[in-house]
């Protein structure tokens, strides 16, 4: 997208099986994210993803001292099922945009677990590059 194009809403949906434990999903969406979440996307070599899945927490990256980056609040959640995040994406990484992004955990029609990934972009926003982005990532949750 050229730096004169008008903004645009770019809408992102798709979903992946979990191969986890239905028990165990949601801590380890949670608790455990700093263990699946990929290095290649944390903006620094030894940082830490750590989630607060309460209305008003955050999804953040920590690194030495203050060194960090804030990528979501978590606008709304319904523990063990969805968590609704809104997140501000700064020009260095791909914006500017405003992500409104809906993780929800559900069973299949066969009573498999699977995830939902829900991204609503409005900014600069390529739809292809949101998907596979976010199908890394969830790729690492839902392995």
């Amino acid at each position: 997208m050229a730096e004169h194009d008008p903004p645009r809403i770019v809408e992102v949906r798709f979903t992946l099986p979990l191969s986890r434990d239905e028990g165990d999903v949601w801590r380890r969406l949670v608790d455990g994210i700093d263990a699946w979440w990929p290095r290649d996307y944390r903006v620094f070599p030894e940082g830490r993803m750590q989630l607060d899945p309460r209305p008003g927490g955050t999804l953040r990256e920590t690194a030495h001292g203050d060194d960090g980056v804030l990528w979501y609040t978590v606008q709304a959640v319904q523990a063990g099922q969805w968590l609704v995040l809104a997140g501000h994406i700064a020009p260095p990484f791909g914006g500017p945009a405003l992500s409104l992004l809906r993780l929800t955990l559900a069973n299949d029609a066969a009573g498999r677990g699977e995830i939902e990934v829900h991204d609503s972009i409005l900014g600069r926003a390529d739809a292809a590059a949101v998907e596979a982005g976010w199908r890394a990532i969830i790729g690492g949750f839902a392995g």
